[in-house]
Parts: structure tokens; sequence; C-alpha cells
């Protein structure tokens, strides 16, 4: 019997030692893959901070871009790389040798950004984690990109509040209101064929519920999310100017100008610093236009008083337009006139409520349609005011118009085209700016004024960025 009981115990000790043997496998099995998924873990997360921080420089240049589309920095690249890996190793060549002041250091790490002057519009980002000194994780990106038209949504868009009244009529397959403001719809029988919105509220109510005011209402309401309206670049539009309307009365030759052999401006110039001269409209007429002299708020006086003018393209450079009468090119090669009118203010927006100039007033009875193939007619810097008689019964004013700050519609005026103003909003203390003295301090539409848009225009207006490709080298 001890001999039996012996034998047992050492089957048991044995037993023991490779159950031990086998738990401590499974715990050092265990161990390993938790120590391995935490090595993975964190590394995926170095990984995609780096990701991260390369985006963050794209990003950066994109908001750069807005800002001064002229924005450059790093070298010109050799030409067409033979294959990404190529293309990224000569990249990261260029990152590595940079000075520490193109760096960018943030929370997970730097980036630095390549934005070279080439007529491809392409950015490379490289980010470094946690640093270029210690590079533990790098990723590399290649993003091309374009500017896009602005697209409006509807007839009467707005970056700030809107008053509706009289008999005012939005029509068309495209007829909606927008503000990014408050709506108040006050008196009268305006009527609108599509949507009527709001990103603040609608006063009264009862037009969204009640009545023929609206046609849309299902889709119409306060609360909607803003419409991003881009600011105007006035230097695009100079360079597609023919005539360069000065502050000291005289017009130059603009870089679009091609009726003469005369010299004419370069795309980037100061206005009114290069070019030829092309006439002195003090005292005397220049293709319909006259130069009034100077005013505390328009800045440079330009009126169009009489009956005949000449179709093309004017930038009117720290001043203002005045439009009556019944402007007509000749009636044997055009019956109206072909016309394409920036008004640019003296200063910048981000003096607002100190600018001055960038007003375009019109009244009378005028028959206009834009001269420039992008669909603008009228682009103002300050305020567009549209009065009187201009319809004579029939749309005649057709186009896309803007304002940079208010836009007034009132009288009888008929437009085929979308109204778009910005509000001010550029204004570093306020979002929203009205410039004492302007003719126009909110947006309405009044009157019998009649708006009608049935096109999608695309117009260049600002610096609208959009990312055509993104790729990882």
């Amino acid at each position: 019997m001890n001999r039996l009981r012996q034998s047992d115990s050492g089957f048991s000790l044995v037993a023991v030692l490779v159950v031990g043997i086998i738990m401590m496998m499974v715990t050092a099995g265990i161990a390993f893959r938790v120590v391995s998924d935490l090595d993975q873990a964190r590394y995926d997360r170095g990984w995609q901070r780096s990701l991260h921080v390369s985006d963050a420089g794209i990003d950066h240049v994109l908001y750069q871009l807005v800002d001064d589309a002229t924005f450059t920095q790093g070298p010109l690249p050799p030409g067409p790389f033979a294959d990404n890996a190529a293309e990224k190793a000569w990249v990261l060549n260029q990152a590595n040798a940079a000075p520490a002041a193109e760096l960018t250091t943030v929370t997970e790490g730097q980036w630095w950004i390549m934005k070279p002057t080439t007529a491809e519009a392409q950015i490379w980002s490289v980010g470094f984690v946690p640093s270029r000194n210690d590079p533990r994780y790098v990723r590399v990106l290649r993003v091309a990109y374009d500017f896009a038209p602005f697209e409006p949504g509807g007839a009467f868009v707005t970056d700030g509040d809107v008053e509706i009244a009289g008999n005012g009529v939005v029509d068309g397959s495209l007829g909606n209101v927008h503000a990014n403001g408050d709506v108040n719809v006050i008196g009268g029988s305006a009527t609108i064929s599509g949507t009527l919105t709001a990103t603040g509220t609608i006063t009264p109510a009862s037009v969204l519920t009640s009545g023929t005011v609206v046609g849309d209402k299902a889709n119409s309401g306060a609360g909607f999310p803003r419409v991003d309206i881009p600011l105007p670049n006035f230097q695009d539009y100079f360079n597609a100017s023919e005539y360069i309307l000065c502050p000291d009365g005289f017009v130059w030759a603009g870089p679009a100008y091609v009726d003469g052999p005369e010299p004419k401006a370069s795309p980037g110039d100061v206005p009114c610093t290069t070019g030829s001269q092309l006439g002195d409209a003090s005292g005397i007429s220049y293709r319909g236009w006259d130069f009034q002299g100077i005013d505390a708020s328009a800045g440079a006086e330009w009126r169009v008083t009489g009956n005949t003018v000449f179709r093309g393209s004017y930038y009117i450079h720290g001043g203002s337009a005045t439009i009556s009468g019944n402007p007509s090119e000749d009636a044997s090669v055009y019956n109206g006139w072909r016309v394409t009118i920036y008004a640019a203010p003296s200063v910048g927006f981000e003096t607002c409520p100190s600018v001055v100039g960038g007003d375009i007033e019109i009244s009378g009875n005028p028959d206009m349609e834009p001269w420039n193939t992008d669909g603008i007619l009228l682009i103002g810097g300050r305020d567009v005011e549209l009065r009187g008689n201009p319809s004579q019964g029939q749309a005649q004013i057709n186009g896309f118009i803007y304002a940079y700050e208010q836009a007034s519609i009132q009288g009888n005026p008929a437009i085929t085209g979308a109204v778009v103003t910005s509000d001010g909003k550029n204004n570093a203390a306020s979002p929203r700016c009205h410039t004492a003295g302007s003719p126009v301090s909110i947006n309405e539409i009044s009157g019998s004024a009649v708006i009608v848009y049935d096109d999608e225009l695309a117009v260049p207006l600002g610096d609208n960025i959009r990312i055509t490709h993104w790729n990882e080298l």
C-alpha cells in the first residue's frame, strides 16, 4: 500500500508541474500579445498623428491662399518624377534641409509645407511626429486644388438681414430668398415662388403657414444653416477689365484691353500705374462716362447720364458709379448695353465701417447684360442700389449682382439673375457692417421690384478653393 501511495504522489507532482508550465506559457503568450498590441496601438496612434499633422499643413496653405492667392513657400520641383517613391524622396530632402523658420510646431508634432510658384496648383506637406529632429513617424501628402466658382442657390442671398416689402416678386426655378441673418416681411403683398429661409428668424411667422407669400412652404423656415459667401477678389476683376477709371479722371487701358494698339496694364499690376492713358473724362465724356470729382464717402465719382454708351468691362478704382437715363449702344449694333462694372473701394474691407467708394447706383431705364462671359454684371465693393423703372415693363437688367455691404432693390426694376451680398461681414469687431453715409443701410426688396432667377450661375466671386486631388506619397 505504501508503494502505491508513493507512486500516486509522484504522478501528481508531474501533473502539477506540467499544468504549471502550460499556464506559464499561456500567461507569457498573453503578456507578449498584450505588449505587442500596446506597441501596435502606440504605433498606430503615432502614425495617425503624423497624418493629422501633415493634413493640418495642407489646411494652413489653403487658408493662406484664401487670404492671398499669390502665397508661396519652398522650391520648384525639378520636373516629372519617375514615380511616387522618387517624388517622396525629393520632398523629404527639401523638408529636412529647410530652415527651421519654415517649420510649424503644434501639439502633435511639426509640419513643413511646399507651395511653389507654378501654373499647377499643388501643395506638398510633410508631417513629423514628434518633430523633425526626432522623426519617429513621417507622412508626405500632395494635394491639387483649384478656385471654384460661386453658385448662388437663390435669387436673393445675403449674409445679413433682409426686409421684403411692397409688391416685390421673386420668381423662377431658383426663385429662393435666403438670409444668414433675419427676414422681416413688412406689409404689401410680396410673393416668392420658391423657398424663404433664414439662419435667424422670419417675421411674421405666418408667411410660412398661410397666404401666397411663399410658394414652397415645406422647405422654408428659420434656423437654416448659413450659406458661405466668399469675399470678392478685386485683383482678379482688375485683371479682367478693359478700362480702368482712375481717381484723377483719367481712363487707362486695363489688362483685358483689346480695342487699340496702346500698351495695356499687366495682370497683377497696381491700378492706374501701368499701361497707357486712353483719355481724360474730366469735363468730357469718355465712352459715356463722366468724371465728377472726389466725394468724401463715394470716392471718385463716375456717372453715366446720357443715352450713348459703349460695351466693355470697366473697373472703377477707389470710386463709385451712378447710372441714369436710357443708356444704350448703337442701335444698329446692339439695342442695349453689354457691360460689366466693378466698383472697387479705395481701402480694404477690413476698414469697415470706414470704407470709401465701391457703390453702384442705377436708375432710369437701362437695358443691361454682362459683357464678360462669366455672367457678372455688377460688383460693388460697398453698396448696390437699383431703383426707378429700369424695366419699362420687361426684364432688362440681366446677370449676377453683388454688394460687399448691402443691396437695395426698390421701385420697379426687373432683374433676371441673382443678387448676393456679404453685409460687410469681414469687419473684425462685428460680423456685419454698414458704412455710415453709404447709399444703402439694409438689404431690401421693395416696391414692385421683380427678380427672376432660372439659371445656375457660376461666377468668380472671391477665392472659393476646392481640393481636386489628395494623395499620400
